[in-house]
């Protein structure tokens, strides 16, 4: 499909912009060489993380609703930019501690209202049938950013150092809240004689209730959780293999180079929810046991492009079908509570697998893959979510 309309490209280029995420290919390293931390001290600071967005994921997603999405997000991208700086000026758990939280504040803005906003454009177009095929191709323009963004931040780790992708980060997530300001908002629709705006709102939350929405919430978080580890293992695992640390930046654009042909074909996926979810679940698991029991680069491929390329994109289309099913007023709150499920899971889960991969990075492998495989048991998707 053409962008002709304006509203939709801006929001493509804030897409753009604030997925400018330059310490992608170095964050591990960054956090073990330059700050100093062990894999539980890295994992404990994404809990903090994940407990700072589950604190404010809620509220900010019901300022959102009642201020405006736009408005959301630009102070949620200033606010991270801020974080971004403050991460790459001081070294150490305390400050990085800081940093973590006022990146969550950020971030808890940015979340519900994003999807938000991207609906109501297209509602305003009368083109909200298009919502997974416009939402698979935005992210995979961000993922094509993340691709080409890696292979900067490590060029830039190389020259200036390893804070320095970190700390220049905040220059395009700043800069991405010019263009969130080109898009028109549009005016509100009057809520309903005698409903306040925090009774619409607060609908949001209750529609999580259902158990159609609350499943395939519940099933998204848990195995998007599994596949999120490989965000922070698959580092140490080309350093375990003795590969260059280049081979970091590779990797990760290979990776999300799947991520971003998946994403951009939802459209045509989305026919096929429980199919394709059942399927991304079964090879994300399967991907992370192969490559605990037999590291290798061969283990370690099939780990990046399936864990990755499937277990890191279905979470993308969970929440194209959630909001398919619901009102589009109470879309920032619905999205904001689906959020806060998956960090819920990642509370307890980070230091715990942070822990055992400082004692067995292969151990902690196991330990992530057997969770697709307990939702495929205990969680599916049914026929009727199709």
């Amino acid at each position: 499909m053409k962008i002709k309309n304006k509203p939709l490209v801006w929001y493509f280029l804030f897409t753009i912009l604030s997925g400018m995420h330059l310490f992608s290919a170095v964050m591990v390293i960054f956090y073990k060489d330059w700050g100093g931390l062990n894999q539980f001290q890295i994992q404990t600071l994404q809990s903090v993380f994940s407990v700072g967005i589950v604190l404010l994921e809620i509220p900010t997603g019901l300022v959102a609703d009642l201020v405006g999405r736009k408005q959301s997000l630009i102070l949620g991208s200033f606010i991270a930019a801020l974080g971004f700086v403050l991460y790459g000026s001081f070294s150490g758990f305390s400050s990085f501690l800081v940093a973590e939280l006022i990146i969550s504040l950020g971030f808890s803005l940015i979340s519900g209202a994003n999807s938000a906003l991207l609906f109501e454009i297209l509602e305003k177009q009368k083109k909200e049938h298009e919502l997974q095929k416009i939402r698979g191709r935005v992210r995979a323009a961000k993922l094509l950013t993340y691709a080409f963004s890696a292979q900067l931040g490590s060029k830039i780790a190389s020259l200036w150092g390893l804070n320095a992708p970190m700390f220049l980060t905040a220059l395009p997530i700043f800069m991405a809240t010019f263009a969130v300001m080109m898009i028109p908002e549009e005016k509100k629709e009057k809520t309903k004689k005698g409903e306040s705006k925090i009774q619409l709102a607060m609908k949001g939350l209750i529609i999580l209730k259902d158990k159609k929405i609350f499943r395939l919430a519940i099933n998204g978080a848990l195995v998007n959780s599994s596949a999120y580890f490989l965000i922070w293992f698959y580092q140490p695992l080309i350093r375990k293999l003795g590969m260059p640390l280049e081979s970091n930046g590779v990797f990760y654009s290979a990776m999300v180079l799947v991520e971003a042909v998946i994403a951009a074909n939802f459209g045509r996926i989305g026919k096929y929810t429980k199919r394709y979810l059942d399927f991304s679940a079964l090879v994300t698991g399967i991907s992370f046991l192969l490559a605990g029991l037999f590291p290798s680069p061969a283990t370690l491929t099939a780990l990046l492009l399936f864990a990755g390329g499937f277990g890191l994109t279905r979470m993308e289309l969970v929440n194209s079908k959630i909001q398919l099913l619901t009102p589009s007023e109470n879309h920032a709150t619905l999205l904001s509570a689906v959020s806060l499920l998956a960090k819920l899971v990642l509370i307890p889960l980070n230091p715990l697998v942070g822990l055992v991969a400082d004692k067995s990075l292969s151990l902690a492998f196991l330990l992530v893959g057997t969770i697709p495989f307990l939702v495929l048991v205990f969680l599916p998707v049914r026929p009727e979510e199709e």
